[in-house]
């Protein structure tokens, strides 16, 4: 008779050793890969909404979106409408909207299908829009502000920016940050980290609102503070979905994947608008 030989049991030890060492080795390879899958994805994204918003300023006289209609008490679905939910006739796909790694959004948004959500579609539609991953410069573009006691926007238009490549027009945005982390889902709009600037001795508005106080200006709740990095804490809804950088939409219409300093480059960070933008060069929120 034939004698079997089996494997003794340091052989299977090395065997199930020399498989754990390969999957240590191939396991963040294959992370890796999906991330910079993920992240190239969420770049098109980006750029499918940027063409969309060019086609959106050609058909309304060189005009920047609102970044919604109404801001009073009595807002919603049925008189309200956002930025995002204007440009969807020009984007088709309202998915792309959203980053692929995010996972936060509340239960109640993170799914919308009109023929199986309860309750009013519209309602759904319109909370979900305000929770997109692309934050929309409107402090700059379309700001709100106070006068007579109402809201007042003022869309403004292309021939006002000076330099659209160098001009932010969307950025990766969260609702809110806690501990450093996103929370909520992604935020419709995001503001500048400063507002004035000196020149020649004389304080400069550079929202060109006149100087309206801070608290004429609609925030949604935003807010900057002095951090070393910019998702420490409030970041004006900046957030970088991967790691240490943020996916930009210029005005001119392209994609840039930018360090989080360079959001803040430029503009002596603190809060409420108290610092300076001391390089206009290098500060990327502004019309000039």
């Amino acid at each position: 008779m034939t004698k079997r030989r089996a494997f003794t049991l340091i052989e299977l030890i090395v065997v199930i050793a020399i498989i754990a060492i390969i999957a240590a080795i191939l396991f963040p390879v294959f992370s890796s890969v999906k991330t910079q899958t993920l992240k190239l994805s969420w770049g098109e994204n980006a750029r499918q909404v940027n063409l969309g918003t060019q086609l959106y300023i050609d058909d309304y006289d060189q005009k920047m979106m609102l970044p919604r209609h109404r801001l009073d008490a009595g807002a919603d679905a049925s008189n309200d409408r956002t930025w995002v939910q204007s440009l969807l006739p020009y984007t088709s796909n309202f998915e792309i909207f959203f980053c692929p790694v995010d996972n936060t959004r509340p239960a109640s948004t993170a799914i919308f299908d009109p023929d199986l959500s309860p309750g009013n579609p519209n309602a759904r539609f319109y909370e979900q829009s305000q929770r997109t991953n692309l934050g929309y410069n409107y402090a700059y573009l379309a700001p709100i502000y106070r006068q007579s006691q109402q809201w007042h926007i003022n869309a403004r238009s292309l021939s006002e920016v000076s330099d659209p490549s160098g001009t932010l027009l969307y950025g990766d945005s969260a609702w809110k940050i806690e501990d450093g982390k996103a929370q909520g889902g992604g935020n419709y709009l995001i503001i500048p980290p400063c507002r004035f600037s000196v020149s020649n001795g004389n304080l400069v508005d550079s929202f060109n609102l006149n100087g309206k106080p801070n608290w004429q200006i609609f925030g949604n709740g935003l807010a900057w503070q002095s951090k070393a990095e910019v998702w420490e804490a409030q970041s004006g809804g900046l957030y970088p979905w991967f790691k240490d950088t943020i996916t930009v939409a210029y005005l001119d219409g392209h994609i840039k994947p930018i360090p989080t300093s360079q959001a803040t480059g430029g503009c002596d960070v603190k809060p409420n608008w108290e610092g300076y933008i001391y390089d206009p060069t290098a500060y990327i929120w502004d019309l000039r």
